[in-house]
Formats: structure tokens, C-alpha cells, sequence
């Protein structure tokens, strides 16, 4: 049984005539007939009885024709309904942007790129790199700035730019005399570090590789994290580009390169695959590519001295 033989029934119901029925959808009455004889045949039920006053349902046909009517009623309301998600989904735009990428592209420049398309609704707002993948599996989230190392299968993953880590080194550790710092350099040590969810667990896992187990602190910002290597000696991981910032002259802490090829700092864009295709997500994603990039100007030269370049 197929959906059309359900359509050309139902017609031939209304019009209660092969021909007249024929002719609204647009086939030959000799097709038309064989497609209702099909449908008998299948059914093993006469639909029709055939009167001098045309055709009239049979107590078979009259059960067929409310359960068919249900079904070509149901297929409108989930062609409406997709027509009009596509409608909506594709001139609208969720988009995550984690803490701190807001360096490399701005609320403004963002709400910019909406105001050039006729129509578009641009949601934005800043969420953490674990919860901004989860949003966009869920469907919640058109696409996502995130920051780390991602390996994410069912989502569009694209690398936009990567930064430097930097170690906050108190400058009377040892430590500030070396122009690198690598993970096995922080052994021992006791860690100050404003770092999200998954930026962490990659820290774990290259500390673990190398016989680490961490002592870390973890803190909700990075001044406060300066604070406590300026203060108490803390060593913290912070990015170069936070470098650019203007900072109170911490006295007593440098800025040293961490090893790139330990821990880099990857910004990366996330999207959603079933959206990824529509024109407009398309322009957006070029709009953040080129707008990201422009912004990533480089950082001050390392070691960095706070009480000098600050």
C-alpha cells in the first residue's frame, strides 16, 4: 500500500466518480481504476459498489476512508510542521561563546553580522566548553567558540586559531630562570589554575603520562590567580593573549612559555551537523573564521616581567 493509492481513494470518494476523480489528479481513468483494484486486491475487501448512482462506499470502504483520511491528515501536519522548523531554524542562530574568547570576537561584532541579514534572529551567550557540546548535541546550540583540545565524531569541529600557554612563575622559584616550562617542570609544585572542565582533564591526563600527580587550586579568575602566585608563591597556567591586558604591576611573577607541543590553547568552532549545511550558518561560520583571526594579534614577547610590561 502506498500513499498515493490513499490519495487517489480518497478522491474518488469525494467525486463518488472514477472519471471525474481521474481528472483532479491528474491520471487516466483506466490507471485509476487498476490503482483501486490494486488496493481491493491487498485489502481483500470491495471499497466500492458499483450503482447507477456512481460509486459508493461499501461498510469496508467507509472503515478505509476515516482511517486514510487520518493518515494523509497526520502526513500534512509533519510536512507543515518541518516546513516551518526549517522556516525557523534556518534564519535563527543559537551560538555559545566559552569564557575568555570573547578576546577574539566581541558581543558587537557578533550582533553586526545578524543586523547584515534580513531576518535572522542571533542568540549569544557564554557557557563552558563541556556544557556548550552537550547544548549543541541537544540541539539547543546552532555552534560554539570553545577553547581545548576537542574530539567530538558527530559535530563539525574547526579549528580557528591556537595560542600559547603561559606558566605564572613567582620569580623567586627556581623556575623563573628557564626560558620553557614543561609539564614535568611542575612536579612538586603547587598550582594555581582558573582553567575550565575540559582544558583540566587534558592537564590531568599529560601529568599522569609523565608520573604527576598535581597539587592544584583551582580559582574562578585570573587576577586572583596572579594574586596568589605574586603572593604566596603559587606557580599558575594562564594564555598569552590575556598578556595583552592592562595588569597591575605584580612585583614578584614572570610570564614563561609553556611547552607548545605539551599544552596548547586551541580556540575552536563546534557545529551543529544537521545545521551546518544551511546557507546561513554557512556566512556565519566564515563571519567568526575571518573576524577571529583578524583579532588574534600576537602577544608580548616572552619571559614576560608584570612589574616591567604591566
Amino acid at each position: 500500500m502506498e500513499l498515493r493509492q490513499l490519495t487517489y481513494f480518497l478522491q474518488v470518494c469525494q467525486d463518488g466518480s472514477l472519471l471525474r476523480a481521474s481528472e483532479h489528479v491528474f491520471i487516466t481513468q483506466q490507471a485509476l481504476s487498476k490503482s483501486i483494484s490494486s488496493l481491493e486486491q491487498e485489502l481483500g475487501e470491495a471499497l466500492f459498489e458499483r450503482t447507477p448512482r456512481g460509486l459508493v462506499l461499501t461498510e469496508a470502504g467507509q472503515v478505509m476512508q476515516s482511517l486514510a483520511q487520518t493518515v494523509i491528515n497526520d502526513l500534512d501536519t509533519l510536512t507543515n510542521t518541518m516546513r516551518e522548523f526549517h522556516s525557523v531554524n534556518s534564519n535563527r542562530i543559537t551560538f555559545g561563546i566559552s569564557s575568555g574568547l570573547q578576546h577574539f570576537i566581541s558581543m558587537n561584532e557578533l550582533y553586526q553580522f545578524a543586523n547584515t541579514i534580513p531576518g535572522l534572529s542571533l542568540h549569544v551567550e557564554e557557557v563552558q566548553t563541556d556544557i556548550c557540546i552537550d547544548m549543541i548535541r541537544k540541539g539547543k546550540l546552532t555552534a560554539a567558540m570553545t577553547n581545548g583540545t576537542l574530539d567530538v565524531p558527530e559535530l563539525v569541529n574547526m579549528n580557528l586559531l591556537n595560542r600559547n600557554r603561559i606558566a605564572i612563575v613567582n620569580k623567586h622559584s627556581p623556575l623563573a630562570r628557564r626560558e620553557q616550562i614543561s609539564i614535568r617542570d611542575l612536579k612538586g609544585e603547587s598550582l594555581a589554575l582558573n582553567i575550565n572542565n575540559h582544558c583540566y582533564s587534558r592537564f590531568c591526563a599529560l601529568c599522569e603520562k609523565e608520573n604527576i600527580q598535581p597539587q592544584v587550586f583551582r580559582i574562578g579568575d585570573t587576577s586572583t590567580m596572579f594574586e596568589l602566585c605574586n603572593d604566596q608563591g603559587y606557580l599558575g597556567i594562564s594564555v598569552d593573549y590575556l598578556l595583552q591586558r592592562s595588569w597591575p604591576g605584580w612585583k614578584h611573577i614572570v610570564a614563561i612559555p609553556m611547552d607548545p607541543d605539551e599544552f596548547t590553547y586551541p580556540v575552536n568552532l563546534v557545529i551543529s551537523r544537521s545545521r551546518y549545511h544551511y546557507k546561513v550558518v554557512k556566512q556565519f561560520i566564515r563571519y567568526i573564521r575571518d573576524t577571529v583571526q583578524a583579532n588574534n594579534t600576537p602577544g608580548p614577547a616572552l619571559p614576560f616581567d608584570f612589574a616591567v610590561g604591566g
